[in-house]
């Protein structure tokens, strides 16, 4: 009876055992499958906003072409136009002219851009001059002012004060230009 009972006690912890490692088989089935669903989920989310914003990208490249565009249009001019273009503006305000100095210099980036300093040159009275400077204020071109020089001319011999105007403008382009 003794040996009835060993072998129904072990054959319990067998049974046991075995309970215990089903147990343990169904928890990691039940892990790795929550894991899976996890990883496709994230996965299914990353893949949605990889399009949302290819989505977002391709709308707003559509919605700024025109800026874009005119953009280009702006930043492609060469230096001939560039000097047409500030002796057009300068023509009711006495410029005399527009000279391109030193070479082109490449801004940082990526972009094809480059940078051309002119100088201008006006005479006439000081209203007038502020005329001018105000005129080159609003280039129809990306443009900045780096410097303005005012001199009184004292070598005139009319009643009416003269003054020299010379400032020196920066220009981006995108044109190719020769140094």
């Amino acid at each position: 009876m003794r040996t009835k009972i060993h072998i129904i006690a072990w054959t319990l912890v067998a049974l046991a055992f075995c309970a215990w490692g089903a147990v343990w088989y169904v928890g990691t089935l039940i892990v790795s499958e929550a894991t899976a669903r996890a990883v496709n989920a994230a996965t299914a989310e990353q893949q949605l906003d990889r399009l949302a914003y290819a989505q977002r990208l391709d709308s707003l490249a559509a919605d700024t072409k025109a800026e874009r565009d005119r953009l280009a249009s702006l930043t492609h001019a060469d230096v001939i136009s560039i000097i047409n273009i500030i002796e057009s503006v300068g023509k009711g305000t006495h410029v005399s002219d527009a000279l391109p100095i030193g070479s082109p210099q490449m801004l940082p980036g990526n972009v094809p851009l480059q940078s051309i300093q002119f100088v201008v040159g006006a005479q006439g009275s000081f209203a007038s001059l502020m005329r001018t400077v105000e005129a080159l204020e609003h280039l129809p071109l990306p443009a900045s002012i780096d410097q303005i020089e005012l001199q009184r001319d004292a070598g005139s011999a009319s009643k009416s004060v003269t003054w020299r105007l010379t400032a020196r403008i920066r220009v981006i382009t995108t044109a190719a230009v020769s140094s």
